[in-house]
């Protein structure tokens, strides 16, 4: 947590002191709330799942649509 401290910046490397405490608490800040890119490798994994499910059933439906048998409507 970052704490800031009562102090007067009365001069110039006070200043750019307490500037660079308050961007380096933002910036980790932000470093942790955003997640790791890791994550993208179960995302591509499960399109490629839908897009196979969504073959499947387009098969099934033309499948159906050219046969009309009861077995492949289910």
């Amino acid at each position: 947590m970052f704490v800031i401290k009562k102090k007067t910046l009365k001069t110039e490397i006070d200043i750019e002191e307490a500037v660079e405490k308050i961007t380096k608490a933002i910036q980790n800040a932000a470093w942790q709330a955003t997640p790791d890119r890791n994550d993208q490798t179960s995302m591509e994994e499960c399109l490629i799942l839908i897009k196979q499910k969504r073959t499947e059933k387009r098969r099934a439906r033309k499948r159906w649509q050219l046969t009309r048998a009861p077995q492949d409507k289910q």
